[in-house]
């Protein structure tokens, strides 16, 4: 239990306790209204459950600034408050910082009045339905997040004029419509419309939001093709638009963004060659492609991604031989070429990829031997060749330096393996 007595500190301007996770409970919170100086209150975790007076009692402390109440399972007293919340009124003239996330309050309308708010958090809050409609007074707002609900409908107008945006994040909601108005937007920085239901063409209008850095367009039904005007947002470093239903061609000025550090495209309908501007993303953490209806060959200049981590390319209709630069690439994990067409044999240059830890060149028409290099990976857990024309025996001896070896799926003879390996 969190002692009552804390009450008696009024000149306290900043109490936090609880934490994720926390065995604190409070029962009554009158206590509470003794702090008339307080500026931030931080119980996250802690058990609100039987705490029916919450929100009458922090409503008299009008000098908070900062409101931190997540996961106190304030859902647990929506049947004790007796009033309706709708037309609750506010008395935080102070109030810019709003944590409310894995609560479940019902629609908490008096937030919408909230001129002061600068962050709101109403994530994991089991909202459901459209958004409300009517006056949004949240003209200072700049962050919003009301991701992981059950949120339908189009984005309301309301939404879409808020113009001081930095960040909006509605993952994992059953937003559909269009996407009209988001010029509005123009300081957001960080947008996530990620698993929702939208079913239209990527506005070309995306390119006006030029402040942009993350973008998160992935697990919804948007069509047609990827504007090249995307190539407009200059300070663009995280564009994920995987599991969709994107079609035509990978536009080349994609890769004229200089700072991109992940581009997700997995799972579209994307096809036609890999850009040959490929190259010029030399931050490039990030490059999944796979899943498509890529053609043509590797690009070599991906060699240049001296960053790289995750290179998929796996699960299209690429042809042509594995470009021996991509050895160059020395800060590779994962290397996924399978279910392609690719001829000629394994590079030898891949045994310089010391930090290689999944290569997956299975279902090719690769021929040739093993390189001798690839032995000595000494991160390589798994090493799939299988189901190409390959050929040569391998042995006790070549597993000497793959201590980190768990699955190798040849497509020749071996000869027993090392303990704990599997094929």
């Amino acid at each position: 239990m969190v002692p009552y007595q804390l009450g008696n500190l009024s000149s306290l301007r900043t109490l936090s306790i609880g934490g994720d996770p926390s065995d604190l409970q409070v029962d009554n919170l009158q206590w509470l209204a003794g702090l008339s100086n307080l500026e931030h209150l931080d119980m996250s975790g802690v058990n609100l459950s039987l705490a029916s007076n919450w929100l009458e009692v922090i409503n008299t402390i009008p000098s908070l600034v900062e409101i931190y109440l997540s996961y106190c399972q304030l859902h647990l007293i929506s049947h004790h408050l007796g009033r309706d919340t709708l037309v609750f009124h506010a008395n935080f003239s102070s109030l810019t910082v709003l944590d409310l996330s894995g609560n479940f309050l019902g629609y908490p309308r008096w937030i919408f009045g909230l001129t002061t708010l600068a962050s709101l958090d109403l994530s994991l809050t089991l909202f459901e339905g459209p958004l409300p409609r009517g006056p949004w007074n949240l003209t200072s707002l700049q962050h919003l997040d009301l991701s992981t609900n059950h949120l339908n409908g189009s984005l309301p107008n309301e939404l879409v004029h808020l113009n001081n945006l930095i960040s909006l994040n509605l993952w994992e909601n059953d937003f559909d419509g269009f996407l009209e108005g988001i010029w509005n937007w123009s300081s957001l920085t960080s947008l996530d419309l990620s698993d929702n239901n939208f079913a239209t063409f990527l506005p070309s209008q995306l390119s006006t939001l030029t402040a942009l850095i993350s973008l998160d367009l992935t697990n919804n039904q948007f069509r047609g093709s990827i504007p090249s005007s995307i190539a407009n947002i200059s300070n663009l470093q995280y564009l994920d638009l995987s599991n969709n239903t994107l079609s035509s061609s990978l536009p080349s000025e994609v890769f004229t963004l200089k700072d991109l550090i992940r581009l997700d495209a997995t799972d579209n309908h994307l096809n036609g060659p890999i850009p040959s501007t490929v190259g010029n993303c030399t931050k490039l953490k990030y490059l999944l492609l796979n899943s498509n209806a890529l053609s043509g060959s590797i690009p070599s200049n991906l060699g240049r991604y001296t960053k790289l981590e995750y290179l998929r390319l796996n699960d299209n209709a690429l042809s042509g031989s594995i470009p021996s630069n991509l050895g160059r690439c020395t800060e590779l994990k994962e290397l996924l070429l399978n279910d392609n067409a690719l001829s000629g044999s394994i590079p030898s240059s891949l045994g310089k990829l010391s930090s290689l830890e999944l290569l997956d060149a299975s279902r090719n028409k690769l021929t040739g031997t093993l390189p001798e290099s690839l032995w000595q990976l000494p991160k390589l857990e798994e090493l799939r060749i299988h189901d190409n024309l390959m050929e040569g025996i391998v042995s006790d001896s070549h597993f000497d330096n793959l201590t980190a070896l768990r699955h190798f799926n040849p497509c020749f003879q071996t000869r027993t393996g090392p303990a704990g390996w599997t094929g």
